[in-house]
């Protein structure tokens, strides 16, 4: 099996993605190359600090042929909104904190 670098998009860049960015950083295996958040002046910051593409929507993130699997860094409560949005086209999705997510849901 080949060893590739997986291409990781960030869904928020606030206080949960600066705790993951760390160990996405450390970690050769993978590589940031997108962002979706509502704030411009986040996703500039993002384009600037790793270059790749930054979106005001999870959707157009979720459209990006270079994201392997999603890192949701957004508040509870939308997680089964953006998971639901993310696990079909991909199917790799990771959520940093527990979260009442039914599978349920997320197919919805």
């Amino acid at each position: 099996m080949q060893n590739r670098t997986l291409g990781v998009g960030a869904v928020g860049l606030g206080r949960a993605f600066m705790l993951m960015l760390p160990t996405f950083v450390a970690d050769a295996r993978v590589r940031l190359v997108a962002a979706a958040d509502p704030d411009p002046d986040a996703r500039a910051r993002f384009v600037r600090e790793f270059g790749g593409s930054a979106y005001a929507s999870v959707a157009e993130l979720c459209a990006d042929q270079a994201v392997d699997v999603v890192s949701i860094a957004t508040p509870h409560e939308m997680h089964a909104e953006h998971v639901g949005q993310r696990l079909w086209p991909v199917n790799m999705c990771l959520l940093k904190s527990r979260s009442r997510l039914r599978l349920r849901n997320a197919r919805a």
